[in-house]
């Protein structure tokens, strides 16, 4: 299956990516609408339990750019809910400092971070080599370079399990 933006907050993550544009891409994604899979629970807010994956023995949490995007890495088990956020919220509402964020996972535009490190990332303060950042890069294939973690490669998508709260693809699998 062949990826394509759903959005021009897409469109503008991946062109950031060709370019090697990082504060453009985290710009991008700071101004998008945030699509998160929870699951019904006990949540007196109505909102759901977030749905989190485990990830190189980390736990993150998926967000997306789009809905096509969080329904395409839930194809095979949708979510209970899907809730709608602005980077703001997500930002100050954090559930724990220990997680990490995963961006448009499984897509050619997808991030792993701490969240703490999406506001310098806008500000052009961090790129691919920081050691605390993975991004796939275009044209990288397997190989994330010296002294970087194998990237996320384009061939293949990440599918995640609101049963289990795991990846059910070890493809990004790489450790920080």
């Amino acid at each position: 299956m062949v990826w394509h933006p759903a959005n021009v907050i897409e469109r503008a993550m991946a062109w950031a990516l060709a370019t090697g544009n990082y504060a453009r891409y985290f710009t991008a994604f700071t101004g998008a609408d945030l699509y998160l899979p929870r699951r019904a629970g006990d949540d007196p807010d109505g909102y759901g339990e977030p749905v989190t994956a485990e990830l190189a023995g980390r736990t993150v949490l998926p967000v997306f750019t789009s809905d096509e995007g969080l329904l395409a890495a839930y194809a095979d088990q949708l979510p209970d809910l899907i809730v709608v956020v602005s980077y703001e919220d997500l930002r100050d509402d954090w559930p724990s400092p220990q997680w990490r964020l995963a961006i448009n996972p499984g897509s050619p535009i997808e991030a792993y971070l701490p969240v703490d490190l999406v506001d310098p990332g806008a500000r052009g303060e961090l790129g691919p080599g920081d050691p605390d950042v993975l991004i796939w890069q275009p044209g990288q294939g397997e190989s994330g370079g010296p002294g970087r973690p194998a990237a996320p490669t384009r061939r293949c998508s990440t599918r995640w399990s609101t049963a289990t709260a795991r990846s059910t693809s070890t493809r990004c699998a790489t450790a920080w």
